[in-house]
């Protein structure tokens, strides 16, 4: 009990810094939109796109071979000495990538008909540049169970961040005034975070630890920039082919669909490290199965909320010029619940000793999803990419059953999740026009509860057997049937 207790100021610390960092972008959606008109919003995304990939190319899996390494095989306690190898070789790497950066800006800016500002984009590739000094004292910190100081260091980039925003756009310098302020913010917190880890630390240099990186960190790049190929790269096929308005259009509704992973983090936070050990204890299959459905539930009412309410938001809190974005979030929101549910069915493919299953299936869905990009893109605009996205995210789900069984024998409820996702799509497809704002959000309520009401019937999400404690027995044994 002294141990549960001691954890959940953690728990709650962590959660807060999630809400705090993936809830900032769909805060200042409302913000952007009004002081950027779409076509300026058109060429922020695709820059924006351009530094998420030089963001994952750079941080060369430094956190996540940190936290394989940071901690000696089968000691309690984290090893500061081969934190601080890590620490010196990311600063190396960190100096090395700025530096490629800016002698490649100018032809990475071209190649991609990027059209703003050459030096605000050279100060927001310089932050992507030096990411990994931010994740990795950030898992430094989670190693040590510093959750205060984790959640005080997100809480002031968020601050920073949000107040940076405000005054660049009130200032009016739009676009690449955002780019410039949030590279800056990044270089600003990363020198904080490395300062930190170094007093902590100390400073030292490995050749073994660069082996480490190119041998466990660079490939766990490769499924990171495979999963980029199914999101952000989208951009820029669009580029240069679409008008910026339509670019506009499909990012702010990627962003608005984004609040439907941001409902399961909380039961990722909880499931996820531990479904792997669940499979070989007694009654881990059954454990499986429920957790899963009640994943799959929260994702699926998630879905259908945001299907519903995102048209409303964007009609209510943003310009007229918008509203083209209003068409494609239910369509957006697809292509979210299908990455969310393959992490839901991905347990086999993680639970084997080496990530190359992982690789392998991303990697294949990435190469499913570029070959609609330039097939569909052409033809299609905004929804054939939204296709290819689909197609890449159905690949790897197909993938994930089929070589994760054997480890993870898990019956999955096909046919009741089936079912209840004909419901989720009929209430979203006869929803009234979100300008209709009374009666859609009459009718939301409706659709939310009939959802619901067909998970529970259809027993995906079934009431734990630890409740008849709590209320009189036949009420739980009625429930389930």
């Amino acid at each position: 009990m002294t141990r549960a207790s001691s954890q959940i100021p953690s728990a709650i610390a962590y959660l807060i810094s999630i809400v705090l960092d993936k809830g900032l972008s769909i805060v200042t959606i409302p913000l952007v939109a009004a002081y950027l008109s779409p076509t300026e919003y058109g060429r922020l995304d695709v820059a924006v796109s351009l530094v998420e990939f030089v963001g994952l190319l750079l941080t060369f899996g430094l956190a996540d071979t940190f936290v394989r390494f940071a901690r000696a095989d089968g000691a309690a306690s984290v090893d500061g000495v081969e934190a601080s190898h890590l620490l010196g070789a990311g600063l190396l790497l960190a100096v090395v990538a700025v530096c490629l950066v800016q002698a490649a800006t100018p032809t990475l800016a071209s190649a991609l008909a990027i059209q703003v500002d050459i030096q605000a984009l050279r100060m927001a590739l310089a932050g992507a540049a030096i990411g990994a000094m931010v994740e990795m004292p950030l898992v430094w910190l989670r190693l040590r169970q510093r959750s205060d100081l984790f959640l005080a260091f997100i809480a002031g980039r968020s601050a920073l961040q949000l107040v940076l925003t405000i005054v660049v756009l009130r200032a009016g310098w739009g676009a690449d005034g955002l780019l410039f302020a949030n590279g800056l913010a990044v270089v600003l917190f990363a020198s904080c975070l490395a300062i930190c880890q170094l007093l902590s630390t100390g400073i030292r240099f490995s050749l073994v630890t660069f082996r480490r990186i190119g041998v466990y960190g660079i490939p766990l790049v490769g499924a990171a920039l495979s999963m980029f190929a199914l999101g952000s790269c989208s951009r820029w096929f669009m580029s240069g082919r679409l008008p910026d308005a339509d670019i506009a259009a499909f990012g702010l509704a990627f962003k608005v669909a984004l609040i439907v992973p941001l409902f399961l983090q909380p039961f990722a936070l909880w499931w996820n490290p531990q479904r792997i050990a669940a499979l070989s204890e007694p009654g881990g299959i059954d454990r499986s199965i429920r957790a899963w459905g009640l994943g799959f539930a929260i994702l699926t009412l998630a879905a259908t909320g945001v299907a519903l309410g995102g048209p409303v938001l964007i009609h209510l809190a943003l310009p007229a010029s918008y509203a083209p974005a209003a068409a494609y979030v239910p369509l957006v929101i697809i292509i979210c619940f299908m990455n969310e549910l393959n992490t839901l069915c991905n347990v086999g493919a993680y639970a084997r000793s080496t990530g190359l299953s992982v690789l392998s299936v991303n990697a294949i869905g990435a190469g499913a999803g570029l070959c609609g990009y330039l097939l569909l893109t052409p033809a299609h605009g905004v929804t054939g990419v939204i296709a290819a996205m689909i197609i890449g995210h159905c690949v790897r789900f197909l993938l994930y059953i089929a070589i994760g069984y054997k480890l993870a024998p898990i019956p999955y409820p096909t046919a009741a999740s089936i079912l209840s996702l004909m419901v989720a799509v009929m209430v979203v497809w006869s929803a009234p026009a979100s300008t209709d704002v009374a009666l859609r959000i009459a009718w939301s309520f409706v659709a939310l509860v009939s959802v619901a009401v067909t998970l529970f019937r259809l027993r995906l999400v079934r009431i734990p057997d630890k409740l008849p404690t709590l209320w009189p027995r036949k009420w739980t044994h009625a429930s389930q049937r």
